[in-house]
């Protein structure tokens, strides 16, 4: 791996994170209540508190994996 290519990887990784910080402000605009979806599960004691994204893991394994799969089939034509 020469320069060029690391320089191409860290360009395509920011765009990536930014794009992925866009959508989590787009969500939190519109109101999705990430790791409030039914399924999480939170405990909350006096000086303690637990969250199990349960139901927002599985929304974004589904919207990752179909997101993905569009990508490597347009990419594959």
């Amino acid at each position: 791996m020469n320069l060029t290519d690391l320089a191409r990887f860290l360009f395509l990784a920011a765009a990536v994170l930014a794009l992925i910080g866009g959508l989590l402000l787009l969500t939190a605009k519109l109101g999705i209540p990430w790791g409030r979806l039914p399924g999480d599960v939170r405990i909350e004691r006096e000086n303690f508190s637990c969250v199990f994204a349960l139901g927002t893991s599985l929304l974004l394994s589904v919207v990752l994996t179909l997101l993905l799969n569009l990508i490597v089939r347009l990419l594959n034509r």
